[in-house]
């Protein structure tokens, strides 16, 4: 590949599907600083990122398909969930509620 590919070392391309959201309370208020994170199939990261301050996030995958989508972030309980990317954007907002004793949501 020439060195001006945007494919170059193995990074997604220009179209690369993603997915991209909100992280938000059950009342509605933006949470910052949730990692976020994208897993393939077999459990491989893919790519992280941390929500802004106003709870947005984007992710960016490979190719489309479905991969889980975990969320973590002090204090509130973690959630996972699995995604469909298809050759457009997905949009994906996320609720965490207030941890009580720890653990992670179930994965639906």
């Amino acid at each position: 590949m020439e060195s001006g590919d945007p494919l170059a070392g193995g990074a997604p391309g220009p179209h690369a599907p993603v997915v991209h959201g909100f992280i938000i309370t059950p009342d509605g208020d933006p949470i910052h600083s949730v990692t976020l994170t994208l897993l393939s199939k077999g459990g491989g990261q893919l790519d992280r990122v941390s929500s802004l301050a106003d709870g947005s996030y984007i992710l960016a995958a490979p190719a489309p398909g479905v991969y889980l989508l975990s969320a973590t972030a002090p204090g509130y309980a973690s959630k996972a969930r699995h995604i469909m990317l298809g050759d457009g954007p997905l949009t994906y907002d996320l609720e965490l509620v207030e941890a009580v004793g720890g653990g992670v949501n179930a994965v639906t």
